[in-house]
């Protein structure tokens, strides 16, 4: 009775009397694995990661060839970002039971975390085989063919999941960020993702893509998003490798094109490389920062959103204080205040771009240092006519460094 009560709760998304119901039922029924198992999702809902982890491991200890526990264990592991684990556990979950599509999405969702499109798409295919209609495997299915760059294929699947479950958030959710992967309209997208709130005004991925959608209404941010949602698709050393040859093939092609005397187009394609770099890590702050004018805008912002327009705002009107300054004056300190504060712009954006926890802190530190190190050029050149010169020759290759930092930094997931 107080698991058929803890099964309705949890349904219900009362996870604190959820959990009362289920030790309840343990306190009479210490062997029951089944109750562990919900004990862990339980508390997995509750971010109470670690000791819904050893619940689902009791679970598997009592009932080891009950493939419910294997499957919440996976469950677990994969909200805590250990992805190899989660789908070890999901497998053992398959191997007993290999007709629950409830499992192969669950699979699905691993893959899709690691990035791995095509196995993604295979467990979702074989989910839905097993039931044809089963909306997360729809889901999963659709984001798959979407990141394989099967677009209109994709925009048709997840048309099929919403038709199927009207009052699934996720689908709506799904639409949205496919149609802003392959460029279509910004409006449509933000229908889908107010309605995908509507249904669960909680979903984080929802209100992400209304902040995009509403930034993609600028026809500069929709070319720049696609370019992010595109490298969004590679893994981490795909990123690297790209970012690095692209660099390289650029520096080679200034230098073929200097030796057959193309100066002028040295020139141009320097300055292109310089803004497309610049623009990839300044675009999305910068437009999320227009969005504090928009009423709407306001209410979709997080508040680290908030928190990194208005650090980055700082330096760019600072930045630009300090120009109009130096245009007025020919001065020395407010031109050196403009070159400071408009490259912290980078590291600024970057830090907000890393996820929280240690690389966050890290970015942080690496920022406050550079602040530091930039100050001190400022304020010596107040006193000083070559003591700035200093931290000056410091400041701007760590700089430039900055960004290969947030590379590196933002493409590390902590683990729960």
């Amino acid at each position: 009775m107080n698991i058929e009560r803890a099964t309705l709760l949890l349904e219900q998304s009362r996870y604190e009397m959820a959990e009362v119901e289920l030790r309840k039922a343990l306190a009479e029924s210490p062997h029951e694995g089944y109750a562990y198992a919900l004990l862990g999702l339980c508390l997995n809902y509750q971010q109470r990661y670690q000791e819904a982890t050893q619940a689902a491991e009791t679970a598997i200890s009592l009932t080891p060839d009950l493939p419910f526990p294997h499957y919440i264990l996976g469950y677990i592991l994969c909200d805590r970002n250990q992805l190899e684990a989660a789908e070890k556990s999901v497998y053992a979950a398959i191997r007993l039971n290999p007709y629950q599509a409830a499992y192969f999405a669950l699979l699905a969702r691993c893959h899709y975390n690691r990035k791995q499109w095509q196995n993604t798409l295979d467990a979702a295919i074989q989910g839905l085989a097993i039931d044809s209609e089963h909306v997360e495997c729809l889901n999963y299915r659709a984001l798959s063919l979407s990141q394989l760059g099967q677009g209109d294929e994709a925009i048709q699947a997840v048309a099929d999941a919403i038709s199927l479950s009207p009052e699934d958030a996720s689908s709506y959710a799904s639409s949205g960020w496919i149609l802003l992967s392959h460029g279509k309209s910004p409006d449509k997208a933000l229908t889908y993702f107010r309605e995908a709130l509507r249904l669960n005004p909680n979903m984080e991925w929802a209100r992400q893509g209304v902040v995009e959608a509403l930034k993609a209404k600028n026809p500069i941010y929709r070319i720049l998003l696609r370019y992010f949602l595109w490298s969004s698709r590679l893994n981490h050393i795909t990123r690297w490798v790209f970012a690095i040859g692209l660099y390289f093939a650029v520096r080679f092609m200034l230098v073929g094109l200097h030796q057959v005397g193309l100066k002028p187009l040295v020139i141009i394609v320097a300055i292109v490389y310089l803004l497309f770099v610049i623009f990839t890590w300044i675009a999305d702050p910068f437009f999320t920062l227009l969005l504090r004018l928009n009423k709407f805008g306001r209410l979709a912002l997080s508040e680290a959103e908030i928190q990194q327009s208005n650090w980055w705002g700082a330096c760019f009107g600072i930045a630009l204080l300090s120009l109009g300054v130096w245009i007025f004056t020919n001065s020395i300190s407010p031109l050196i205040g403009a070159i400071v504060f408009g490259l912290l712009l980078i590291p600024t954006a970057a830090t907000f771009n890393c996820q929280e926890g240690w690389m966050r802190q890290g970015m942080t530190i690496y920022t406050i240092s550079l602040a530091t190190v930039g100050s001190l050029a400022i304020i010596l050149s107040l006193v000083s006519k070559e003591l700035w010169i200093i931290p000056l020759a410091m400041f701007l290759p760590l700089t430039i460094i900055s960004s290969w930092v947030a590379t590196l930094l933002t493409g590390i997931k902590a683990k729960k």
